[in-house]
């Protein structure tokens, strides 16, 4: 929870000042370029970052076999980091296009290949989430210091790209300082082979996820312009700036899933699920709700009057943490444990089908909107098809009343969003009474008519800190 609020709050923080002084072209021009690297990058991880984490956690307790296993994926990472890059520079050094912001390119392809020393799969492996908290806080907070420090004016557009680069390579580097601790890396006797048919489904998902999840800006960037490049990184970053919240959930229980398949403990499997689930739910509806009513005061309160367009495409991304959360639980929480990598590749291989056809079909004509209505469908799309794959006896034992429960408490959330707007005040004050108001009104509806077992363990919490202090 303390690294979702960090990755909560940096963007909040950051783009309101980034877009006040670069304004929709200057986001979308570096938007652009960085999400270009981020494809490459994502692909260079061949899917070890989930694939990792599961079989690190079913090693961990057998040293000789985890430093195995960690040298053999390290390696294949590596090899592919190399690739990628090369193949990388060859396109921003072919394309037309790229070679006016040749700068910005280059500077952004250093996720590529530094990418190699993202070991968080290894470190959620063994449950360092702490090491992993504290890290990015760090990093992220020297980020946001740098940016105000160094981004002025419109011509800062390199400087906000390195400073976006080292809040992500900056993790990598500090993982060099950990990771001897934890493991040793060896080249004798490694079987990389072994790894090739889990880790090729596992590639194709993420090479078809990349596309709909990463790719999003710069399908619309060929389809469009710099500007509606702009409009959507507003809508799409203040749509998921919670999904870290709701997702983070999934890295902190895969490693938990795995031991329990791996010793064949399945009461305890479903037991995880089940909170896990409810636990989406309960946070993921009443935060999208909340976003599709507040939308223009979002976007007035963290961009500004530039961005007001943003907000029709926000109608559609505003439910992305509902079934972003779902997806990740029904993918990575149920499916990569469970070995059923190629249900995961063919769901991901439609949505990237669907997602194809709907900006085709839509984005020249409706820009930012049309690409907002492609990610949606996409991810609607992706999350019932994981859900299809999933073995039955866990779909059947999900507390699927738990979505009816959050979603009608949330429906209060419309009478209050009225209510304010008939008062008149400012976009900013609006935004601060509704959130307010709605998120007591939830909770305490939750806590009072359904005894919510996440509300009761947070007042729990809460006394045994007062009564502490």
């Amino acid at each position: 929870m303390l690294l979702s609020l960090a990755n909560v709050l940096f963007p909040l923080i950051s783009f309101p000042y980034v877009a006040g002084i670069l304004e929709p072209d200057g986001v979308g021009k570096v938007q652009f370029a960085f999400a270009y690297a981020q494809y490459f990058s994502i692909i260079a991880a061949v899917g070890i970052p989930f694939y990792g984490i599961k079989e690190i956690a079913r090693l961990r307790n057998e040293p000789k076999e985890l430093n195995k296993v960690f040298s053999e994926l390290f390696l294949i990472s590596l090899y592919a980091a190399i690739v990628a890059t090369i193949i990388y520079l060859a396109t921003i050094f072919s394309i037309p296009d790229f070679s006016k912001s040749l700068d910005l390119y280059l500077l952004s392809g250093l996720v590529i290949i530094l990418g190699v020393f993202n070991l968080d799969w290894l470190f959620s492996g063994l449950e360092e989430f702490k090491l992993i908290a504290i890290r990015s806080i760090i990093i992220k907070s020297i980020a946001l210091f740098g940016l105000f420090l160094v981004v002025k004016e419109a011509q800062d557009i390199i400087y906000y790209t390195a400073i976006l680069v080292f809040s992500f390579t900056g993790n990598y580097l500090l993982n060099l300082f950990f990771v001897r601790r934890k493991v040793r890396l060896s080249i004798k006797g490694l079987n990389l082979r072994k790894h090739r048919v889990p880790l090729f489904f596992i590639l194709l998902t993420t090479f078809a996820t990349t596309v709909y999840s990463t790719l999003d800006s710069v399908i619309l960037g060929f389809m469009t312009n710099e500007y509606q490049v702009g409009l959507y990184a507003a809508g799409v970053k203040l749509s998921k700036v919670a999904i870290p919240i709701v997702t983070g959930l999934s890295a902190v229980l895969l490693p938990k899933i795995a031991g329990a398949i791996q010793k064949n403990n399945l009461g305890e499997e479903l037991n995880i699920l089940k909170k896990s689930f409810a636990f989406i739910a309960f946070i993921s509806i009443p935060i999208s709700l909340g976003l599709f009513l507040f939308r223009e005061n979002f976007i007035l309160a963290f961009a500004d009057e530039s961005f007001i367009s943003a907000k029709s495409s926000m109608s559609f991304l505003s439910f992305l943490p509902v079934f972003i959360g779902l997806g990740y639980f029904f993918g990575f929480q149920v499916l990569v444990p469970n070995n059923i990598n190629r249900g995961l590749f063919i769901s991901t291989l439609i949505g990237l089908l669907i997602f194809l056809v709907i900006n085709i079909l839509l984005t020249p004509q409706y820009g930012a909107k049309g690409t907002a209505i492609a990610t949606l469908g996409t991810e609607i799309v992706v999350s019932l098809c994981y859900a299809f794959f999933a073995p039955k006896r866990i779909l059947v034992s999900l507390p699927w009343k738990e979505v009816v429960i959050c979603l009608a408490m949330s429906l209060v959330f419309f009478p209050v969003h009225w209510i304010i707007i008939q008062l008149n005040l400012s976009s900013m004050l609006e935004l601060i009474i509704g959130i307010i108001s709605c998120t007591v009104l939830y909770f305490t509806l939750q806590f009072v008519i359904f005894s919510n077992e996440f509300v009761a363990y947070g007042i729990e919490y809460i006394k045994k800190l007062t009564n502490r202090n």
